[in-house]
């Protein structure tokens, strides 16, 4: 299969025994890319997920668009992912 076709898999931390470690969180790029310069649970990476989230929710109008985002982060971000956000501000 050519590398443009292959899919980066990402596992969430689900406690199984294929389920990568935080260890195993290196840092990752996909197949012709240059290697990442910061960890991919970076909070320069976090902050940049949560601008793009944000951006989705603009259209939407503030009073909309802020429990939208929460309830996105909370629903879809891991725990770590939240409190290494929160440690970063």
């Amino acid at each position: 299969m050519p590398p443009a076709l292959r899919w980066l898999r990402l596992h969430a931390a689900t406690g199984l025994r294929s389920s990568p470690t935080p260890t195993a969180l290196k840092l990752m790029s996909l197949p012709g890319e240059p290697p990442r310069k910061e960890p991919f649970m970076s909070p320069d990476r976090l902050i940049h997920m949560a601008n793009q989230i944000g951006k989705f929710f603009q259209s939407q109008g503030h009073d909309k668009a802020v429990p939208g985002i929460a309830e996105h982060i909370r629903k879809f971000w891991d725990p770590r992912m939240r409190s290494r956000i929160l440690g970063a501000s």
